[in-house]
């Protein structure tokens, strides 16, 4: 039962994440200019995760620490200060 519900949220935290149609082999660029970096627990994704500032690419990237698979990214790449949904906000130097 147990492993069941691992399963369940482990392929829910896929789908989600396909939203995005990104992955770490189809994101646009490599890290530019990583300036932070935080190990912790998601809650949403019941998870331990990387958390990564990419200031030159005005994006935070969350990666999943157990296969490191990308999870989410925050900001859409364009410099600015928009406060909306983690595809579509933008970050100024995060």
């Amino acid at each position: 039962m147990i492993k069941d519900l691992e399963e369940i949220k482990y392929r829910s935290r896929k789908e989600e994440s396909k939203d995005y149609e990104l992955s770490m082999k189809s994101l646009n660029s490599n890290l530019s200019f990583p300036s932070k970096l935080i190990y912790c627990h998601i809650p949403y994704y019941d998870s331990n995760v990387l958390v990564i500032s990419d200031s030159g690419n005005e994006r935070i990237l969350i990666i999943w620490d157990q296969t490191w698979e990308f999870l989410d990214q925050i900001g859409s790449g364009i410099r600015g200060d928009i406060d909306s949904t983690f595809k579509d906000s933008s970050l100024n130097h995060p």
